[in-house]
């Protein structure tokens, strides 16, 4: 698949048509459905707003401030993990707007800006952690980077210290295991390429992995961040 070029129109089924569900928002991330109340939530960083959206009510704002929120997902328990730039933290929302830091540090320093999430099928939460909540005032807080390289890393469902899978990517981004949990896909914008590695609970680190796709980008110098979220289809 390296080198390969997908368009969101080769990805649809002939006949679907894309329908715009909101507007006046200053820049979108982080969707997850919440099948069993049938709404979508999804993050507007630079305005620091968790939205909500469904077909009756169309868009609300959940919560606001949001400390600038990112990637979100559901744990094995229903509860909503969000990603936080501006405090560098990972959060899980206990009820309504309450929220508990789960991680937000690695090795005694504060970790770079969580940004996307996932969970596994033993409860393991997986989040990569790149700069860009503290380089940009937009998408956080401009300050001082704690981390030596913006890695990945698991909190382990049964407690214990956060700990380090992958410390060779520029940026790693969006984050995907597949169906039997044994390969974790990292899209590392900074490289404008996915790469693979071979995956196991307890496992760490993963070591370099190799590519899965690359050249993901409209320009030579592959720097328009087109390597983003990831998920896995049926």
């Amino acid at each position: 698949m390296s080198g390969a070029t997908t368009t969101l129109s080769d990805a649809l089924s002939a006949g679907l048509e894309v329908e715009r569900i909101a507007s006046g928002c200053v820049f979108t991330e982080g969707p997850v459905w919440i099948a069993d109340e049938g709404h979508l939530l999804f993050s507007d960083i630079p305005a620091n707003r968790l939205m909500r959206w469904d077909p009756e009510n169309g868009i609300v704002v959940l919560r606001e401030p949001n400390d600038k929120g990112n990637g979100m997902t559901i744990d094995n328990e229903g509860r909503l993990v969000v990603c936080e730039h501006l405090t560098s933290v990972v959060a899980r929302v206990t009820s309504g707007t309450d929220r508990e830091p789960i991680a937000s540090e690695y090795d005694r320093r504060a970790l770079n800006s969580p940004n996307d999430v996932i969970v596994a099928g033993n409860g393991d939460v997986l989040f990569s952690d790149p700069s860009f909540g503290r380089i940009s005032p937009d998408f956080g807080r401009v300050r001082e980077l704690e981390q030596p390289h913006n890695g990945v890393y698991r909190l382990p469902a049964g407690g214990g210290p956060v700990e380090l899978l992958i410390s060779d990517q520029v940026q790693p981004n969006g984050l995907c295991l597949s169906v039997d949990e044994s390969i974790l896909y990292v899209g590392d914008t900074g490289r404008a390429e996915i790469r693979a590695y071979d995956y196991a609970p307890g496992r760490a680190p993963l070591g370099s992995g190799r590519v899965f796709a690359e050249g993901i980008s409209a320009t030579e110098a592959r720097d328009d961040g087109l390597v983003d979220g990831l998920k896995l289809d049926e």
